[in-house]
């Protein structure tokens, strides 16, 4: 039961992130992904956060992770970070991509159609998009593979 409660939880404030932050209607960002409400924002990352290590901890039980195994919560904590990179820079990508490709595009070389604060800010979303992407995958594996060889777990740690 407890871990059923922690996953509602959880999706409950994942789902919430997508109406708190998204661009066009926000509650707590603008199209930029500039804070508007802080207080409104930084609780709802500190809600999912909490209700994140509330749902780990259940499946840790679940799936009989020993107490000294601290590399899997680790790495799920590392999936979760991705997945909020990924999904920042994917709100934020979707607002300004037509000012990256349409510069680029008919720029001649990409940089003379911006200036320096919009190619800065294309390039360091789609470093976001990559860092988190590569974030999840490898991460997403680290799981996978300490969960299926329990045996060999402790020699990682």
């Amino acid at each position: 039961v407890g871990t059923l409660l922690s996953f509602v939880s959880f999706g409950l404030w994942v789902t919430g992130i997508v109406v708190i932050m998204h661009s066009e209607s926000s509650l707590a960002v603008n199209g930029f992904g500039e804070i508007i409400t802080a207080n409104l924002f930084y609780f709802t990352w500190a809600s999912v956060i909490t209700a994140g290590v509330n749902f780990m901890t259940n499946v840790k039980k679940l799936l009989r992770i020993r107490e000294e195994s601290q590399a899997i919560v680790l790495w799920f904590g590392m999936v979760k970070i991705a997945l909020v990179i990924f999904g920042a820079a994917t709100q934020i990508w979707r607002s300004i991509d037509n000012v990256c490709t349409t510069s680029v595009v008919g720029g001649g070389g990409g940089k003379s159609n911006m200036d320096e604060a919009e190619f800065s800010m294309c390039w360091r979303t789609q470093y976001a998009l990559a860092a988190g992407a590569i974030g999840i995958l490898v991460s997403s594996f680290c799981c996978y593979a300490l969960y299926t060889m329990k045996s060999y777990v402790y020699l990682a740690e």
